[in-house]
């Protein structure tokens, strides 16, 4: 594996850690590793693994945003949240 590639699996094992530790930041890492390993894919001529990075960037961009959304309604309502 190139350095490049090291950097990238570095970064998606640290977003998925953080993410464990409820960081939002971790997404953000997960995204940044995916999206290198789509520029390493596609300058290999891996078509078909850049497609899946890319689509795994966007669902871990997706889920940041909506942690996000979930964590300042979570400060503004001061509420519990209702099970049912």
């Amino acid at each position: 594996m190139s350095e490049i590639g090291w950097l990238a699996s570095l970064m998606l094992v640290a977003g998925l850690w953080l993410m464990g530790d409820r960081k939002w930041w971790g997404f953000a890492f997960t995204v940044a590793g995916e999206l290198i390993w789509v520029a390493v894919a596609i300058s290999r001529g891996m078509y078909d693994l850049a497609a899946v990075c890319f689509v795994f960037a966007a669902v871990a961009g997706r889920n940041l945003l909506a942690w996000r959304a979930q964590d300042e309604r979570r400060r503004t309502d001061p509420r519990p949240d209702d099970p049912g």
